[in-house]
């Protein structure tokens, strides 16, 4: 009849005002809403699924980071270059890894506190099993979730409490992790080994030392509860620093243990890594490789850390804590990871 049809077409009407009011709501949400499907005599049913943009799920760019690690034992007669991925391996009393997943990277390192060899425990063997962890719980968590330095830093000292290879020992400790969608980078530090990240000449992001007191970083440990207390720390890994920081094509960040800070000053890490030397007086300087920059920093630090005279980092800090330090640099285990940032299209 012609109520019959006006009360259909007023019906319609109405839904049709709905879906409107309904699209330009979700239009704002960035769903996409699949073709309605009308049922006779009931209210329209709409499928919605509510999904990732194009941008999210395919960026235009990705971030890569070239990486080189170099670095030498202080009773060490040779130096040690890797250049890109490689499993935690130790540096005399130290560690570090580089890991990989298609989204993310990982970068951890980590300096055993040496105090230990007085009780006959090799302290290398907790900052390389500290690494190792970090590196399996990263190469767990990467596949389903972002990968936290945090959380992966808390997960690997558990898993080391209960590792039966590790008798005693302690560790600082550095991990930061690469989304290679949004070229953000993420920093738990923990003591005295640090990160830096260089863009143009500068830095503009790094670590800020932990310390009880001078020359006594927070440490992660393993220690029987009867010799807790004293000088011996048992900091966690909720006691780490943590930041984040955006990077841009063609910085650099660099991870080091406190071989390299004790003996070299951040201007001379930037006087060493950005550029060598010109070719010729009348040509430009030429930027360095990645190795060719943390083989450069490593060299350094150990050349300074056997001054007798040089007026290091470490004496200038003594100094200031009011210690009575005579010149002279550092002589300690040097580990270096440096990683200039490239975006590429996706």
């Amino acid at each position: 009849s012609t109520q019959s049809t006006w009360g259909i077409k007023r019906m319609f009407a109405r839904v049709s005002q709905r879906l409107a009011v309904l699209t330009q709501h979700l239009s704002g949400h960035r769903s996409r809403i699949l073709p309605y499907v009308f049922v006779t005599g009931a209210l329209p049913l709409v499928s919605l699924f509510s999904t990732r943009t194009d941008a999210e799920t395919a960026p235009s760019q990705r971030f890569e980071l070239e990486i080189s690690t170099s670095g030498r034992g202080k009773n060490a007669a040779a130096f040690v270059t890797k250049k890109g991925c490689f499993s935690a391996m130790n540096i005399g009393e130290d560690a570090c890894f580089v890991a990989s997943t298609p989204r993310y990277m990982c970068l951890g390192i980590a300096d055993g506190v040496g105090g230990w060899a007085e009780l006959g425990v090799n302290p290398a063997i907790f900052s390389i099993r500290l690494m190792a962890h970090t590196e399996a719980s990263f190469n767990l968590t990467a596949s389903t979730t972002a990968p936290l330095p945090a959380a992966l830093l808390k997960t690997a000292y558990s898993l080391l409490l209960q590792d039966s290879s590790v008798p005693l020992g302690s560790s600082t400790a550095c991990v930061a992790t690469l989304d290679r969608h949004t070229g953000q980078m993420d920093f738990a530090n923990l003591g005295d080994s640090g990160f830096l990240v260089i863009r143009k000449g500068h830095v503009v992001h790094r670590s800020v030392e932990q310390q009880h007191f001078f020359n006594a970083p927070y440490q992660l440990a393993k220690i029987p509860a009867k010799m807790k207390g004293d000088q011996n720390f048992d900091d966690k890994p909720e006691h780490a620093s943590l930041s984040k920081f955006s990077l841009q094509h063609d910085d650099i960040v660099l991870l080091a243990t406190d071989g390299l800070f004790d003996n070299v000053f951040d201007k001379d890490i930037l006087d060493t890594i950005v550029t060598s030397s010109p070719t010729s007086p009348s040509s430009s300087p030429v930027p360095l490789t990645v190795t060719e920059c943390s083989d450069k920093i490593a060299a350094y630090a150990f050349q300074v850390s056997r001054l007798r005279h040089y007026i290091s980092p470490f004496v200038v800090n003594a100094r200031a804590a009011r210690l009575n330090c005579p010149p002279g640099g550092k002589p300690d285990d040097i580990s270096v990871i440096v990683a200039r940032v490239r975006t590429v299209p996706s």
